[in-house]
Parts: structure tokens; C-alpha cells; sequence
């Protein structure tokens, strides 16, 4: 009689295993299928943002020749949809937080124009916009350039 009872209570721990097993599984997966559109739904935000972002920056802005002090919009072009080189740098002197604020937009941003051959363009001044970015901090004790005829791997550096 006591071994049928052993019996009973190790299938009770094992469907009850199974029970909790099955609970933390369909937990997982639900919490893993939300998350997906969760990142899902910030991305198309981003996207919008952008967008918003873009099409502001191909406008000229309001009012038409704005500066730091009258700005409500900000628009890089003239009326015909080319860099306004003042608007620029107008543009390179706002503050960070100012010009996220005027673009209307809640995400960090970065500016930068290229050239067809996608080389950085200085346009009056500035290359870049947005976020700051840290200066790369170099810990170098010492610097060698070495090189010999036998090294015809270097011949595209040098």
C-alpha cells in the first residue's frame, strides 16, 4: 500500500512540474511576441520622425530667411530646393537641444552632406549637425610606419 502512494505523489510533482513548465512557456512567448511589436511600433515612429525630420530640413523654413533668433521652422534650401549656405550655418550654430526642439522630434539626429561621391561637404562651415559626437580620445605611446619592397600589401596605404 505504500508504494502505490509513492507512486501518486511522484506523478502529483511531475504534472505539477508540467503545469509550471507550460506557465513560464506561454509567458515567454507572449512576453517575446510583444516585444517584437513593441519595436516594431518605435521603429515606424522613427520613421515618421525622419521623414518629418527630411522634409523639414528640404524646406526653407519659416520664416523664409530665418535666423538663430527668428526661427520657428528650420529649412536649409531656398525656394529653389538648394543648400542656402547662411541657413546653414545659421543651422551649425543652434544648440542641440534647440534645434531637436525645433524639429520636433524626441530622437537624437545627425547631418552631414555628401558629395555624389559620397565625400563629407563643409557647406560654409559646417559638416555636421546634431547629436554631439565625443572626440575619439588616443592613448599612443609611440607611432611607426614601416615599409619594404617586400610589402606589397602596403602599396595601396602608402
Amino acid at each position: 500500500m505504500a508504494k502505490g502512494n509513492k507512486a501518486q505523489a511522484w506523478f502529483m510533482d511531475f504534472a505539477v512540474a508540467i503545469v509550471i513548465f507550460s506557465l513560464v512557456l506561454i509567458s515567454y512567448y507572449t512576453y517575446t511576441s510583444n516585444l517584437s511589436k513593441q519595436n516594431s511600433i518605435v521603429l515606424d515612429d522613427m520613421i515618421s520622425a525622419s521623414k518629418l525630420v527630411s522634409s523639414s530640413l528640404l524646406s526653407a523654413g519659416f520664416p523664409g530667411s530665418w535666423d538663430n533668433n527668428s526661427v520657428q521652422i528650420i529649412g536649409l534650401t531656398g525656394n529653389d530646393q538648394k543648400a542656402d549656405d547662411d541657413k546653414v550655418f545659421q543651422f551649425g550654430e543652434l544648440s542641440y537641444n534647440s534645434s531637436k526642439s525645433l524639429l520636433g522630434t524626441q530622437y537624437d539626429y545627425l547631418l552631414f552632406f555628401l558629395n555624389q561621391s559620397n565625400g563629407q561637404v563643409n557647406i560654409n562651415g559646417v559638416c555636421r549637425a546634431g547629436i554631439p559626437l565625443p572626440d575619439p580620445i588616443y592613448d599612443i605611446k609611440a607611432a611607426y610606419l614601416y615599409s619594404s619592397s617586400d610589402d606589397s600589401f602596403l602599396k595601396d596605404l602608402l
